[in-house]
């Protein structure tokens, strides 16, 4: 992401209560995403919806879903492991009045492992 968007003390948290903070922490869960994408997944499917709600114009939510095929299928099939996984969630975003991001939060995170898994629902 454009990290101009968040401010210096953004926070991330998650449904169980652990959480983040600091616009330096967050850039590295995402340049540790990426080291991911590169070394173990061939390849990523992501598809996303925006949900603003008019009354709340400080909140935007994000459902999300991502399909990921890691390498070494084969291998991995000839041990039982699964080879495609899906992982599907919310992102909430709360904006100060000046629009930054200072909440990040993930909610209903589900981890599917099965290459038929349902999309997420609206």
């Amino acid at each position: 992401p454009d990290f101009s968007i968040f401010t210096p003390d953004v926070v991330l948290s998650d449904s169980s209560g652990k959480r983040m903070q600091g616009l330096q922490s967050y850039e590295r869960v995402f340049d540790m995403l990426q080291l991911i994408r590169r070394t173990a997944v061939q390849q990523a499917t992501i598809t996303h919806r925006v949900m603003v709600d008019p009354s709340n114009e400080t909140t935007i939510r994000v459902r999300w879903s991502t399909e990921l095929s890691l390498r070494g299928g084969a291998v991995a099939e000839s041990l039982g492991l699964a080879t495609v996984f899906n992982l599907d969630g919310i992102s909430v975003y709360r904006l100060n009045r000046t629009g930054h991001v200072y909440w990040h939060s993930l909610e209903k995170l589900e981890l599917i492992k099965d290459e038929q898994a349902p999309a997420p629902d609206p």
